[in-house]
Formats: C-alpha cells, sequence, structure tokens
C-alpha cells in the first residue's frame, strides 16, 4: 500500500510524542480519529511495519489496536526523525506528583483512612476500652436452677 511520505511521517511523529497510537478496526475510516488528514488503514499498516520490525508490541482488543513503543522502537524513531537524545516520549516522562495538603482545623475532627480511623486496622479505639477487655475475661456466674412451682 502507498503512504505518502507526509502521511508517514505525521504517523510516526504521532507515535514517538506520546509512546503509544490506537487505531479502530474498521479500515474503511475516511479519517483517523486522533491524527489530521490521515486515514485509519494508513495507520494500521504502518504500525503493522513497525510491529514485524520489533519497534511496537501490538494488542488487539474489541475493536481497536493498540500499538505500544519499544525501546528498539524509540532508537529507530530518533533516527528516522532526526531527533536528539533528550527527547522521550509521553509515556516514558515521569509526571511530578503533587504532595497532599492536609486540612487545617476542619470542623469534621482529624482525618479518618479506612475503617479503622487514624489508629488502622477494622476496630478502632472506641472498642478498645476497659469495659470492652473484661467483658470476655470476666468470670461467669453460676447458672440458677430452674424453680418448681
Amino acid at each position: 500500500m502507498h503512504i505518502s511520505k507526509d502521511h508517514r511521517k505525521t504517523i510516526l511523529s504521532t507515535l514517538f510524542s506520546e509512546g503509544v497510537i490506537v487505531a479502530h478496526k474498521n479500515t474503511n475510516a475516511e479519517k483517523h480519529k486522533y491524527i489530521a488528514d490521515v486515514s485509519n488503514l494508513a495507520v494500521i499498516k504502518v504500525c503493522q511495519s513497525l510491529t514485524s520490525q520489533g519497534h511496537v508490541t501490538h494488542q488487539y482488543n474489541w475493536n481497536f489496536h493498540y500499538y505500544v513503543l519499544t525501546d528498539q522502537g524509540i532508537e529507530y524513531l530518533r533516527g528516522v526523525l532526526g531527533l536528539p537524545e533528550k527527547v522521550i516520549p509521553e509515556t516514558l516522562k515521569v509526571k511530578a506528583v503533587p504532595t497532599p495538603i492536609a486540612p487545617q482545623n476542619d470542623r469534621r475532627g482529624p482525618a479518618r483512612r479506612g475503617p479503622g480511623g487514624a489508629e488502622g486496622g477494622f476496630r478502632s479505639s472506641r472498642f478498645a476500652g476497659p469495659e470492652r477487655s473484661s467483658f470476655r475475661s470476666a468470670p461467669r456466674a453460676p447458672a440458677a436452677a430452674p424453680q418448681q412451682a
């Protein structure tokens, strides 16, 4: 199948920048959903070629083709697209995780974590009082004999 250099370069640059590419099974679609002016069939065929060379891995699930770039594919696309070594796909970038801000003077009291509260565990401290600990360890009173009437 003939794919123009512009379309091929667009597909490869999108694959490199994102690290993954998704294509619907419908090969008759005029346009790819996420890449402008490129047919869905062209995306599938370029990615099939990269799969056979070992540059991407292919996963098919529920009428969608999922292509994920491998380390070998990253090096290959850097050479084809003429990109420097410092440029990496979005899937390999580490995102900074924002630190959660603790509530200040929350009127509901201290934050609870799970069913056991801040202490952890299923039972919280309200079940651990002295009256609860002595409940099972207290000696039993002898059973009264039934009275005859």
